[in-house]
C-alpha cells in the first residue's frame, strides 16, 4: 500500500514539474507576443502567423477560421490538439489543449475534485486553457443524463460551473 501511494506521488510531482517547466518556457514566448501588438501589418491574419509562430516555433501547419471578430487557429503538437484564439487585432486571448492523461492535471485540482460531489462521476474530457494571466482547468464530469464542465484554477479553486441535460429520446 505505501509503494503504491509513493508511486503515485511520485507520478504527480512528476506531471507537476514537467507543466511548470512548459510554462516558465512557453511563458516568455506568449509575453512577447502580445507586447508586440504594435506592428505595420494589417492584415490580421499575417499578424497571427507570424504571433502562432513565435509562440510555438515547432508548428507546421494549421487552420485559421474567422469567429465573431476573432480568429481560431487549430493545430497539433506532440500528438497534442490545441486551439488558439486570437482577438480582431491579431492579440493572443487564449489556447486550448486537450489534457490526454489525468496525470497531467495540476495535483492540487485533482484533490479539490476528489473533496467534491464529482468523486465519483465520470470524468469525460479534460482541457487545459492558457491565457495571458492564468492557467484553467476545465473538467467535463457526466452521471445519467447530466454533464457538468467545472473550471478549475491551479490553486483548485472553482471558477465556474455549467450544467448541461443530456436530451435521450429512444
Amino acid at each position: 500500500m505505501l509503494v503504491k501511494l509513493k508511486f503515485k506521488l511520485s507520478i504527480l510531482l512528476l506531471a507537476t514539474v514537467l507543466l511548470a517547466c512548459n510554462r516558465s518556457e512557453s511563458e516568455n514566448n506568449f509575453e512577447a507576443v502580445n507586447k508586440t501588438a504594435t506592428t505595420t501589418e494589417s492584415d490580421p491574419e499575417k499578424l497571427i502567423d507570424s504571433r502562432l509562430k513565435a509562440m510555438y516555433p515547432r508548428i507546421s501547419k494549421y487552420t485559421i477560421e474567422s469567429e465573431n471578430e476573432s480568429y481560431e487557429t487549430k493545430f497539433k503538437i506532440d500528438g497534442s490538439e490545441l486551439k488558439s484564439v486570437f482577438d480582431g487585432e491579431g492579440k493572443w486571448l487564449r489556447t486550448e489543449v486537450d489534457i490526454n492523461f489525468t496525470h497531467n492535471i495540476n495535483p492540487k485540482v485533482l484533490a479539490a475534485v476528489d473533496n467534491s460531489e464529482f468523486a465519483d462521476w465520470v470524468l469525460k474530457e479534460k482541457d487545459l486553457i492558457e491565457t495571458p494571466d492564468s492557467i484553467i482547468y476545465k473538467l467535463e464530469f457526466k452521471k445519467d443524463n447530466v454533464e457538468w464542465d467545472i473550471y478549475y484554477n491551479e490553486e483548485g479553486t472553482v471558477l465556474n460551473r455549467e450544467k448541461k441535460t443530456i436530451d435521450v429520446r429512444f
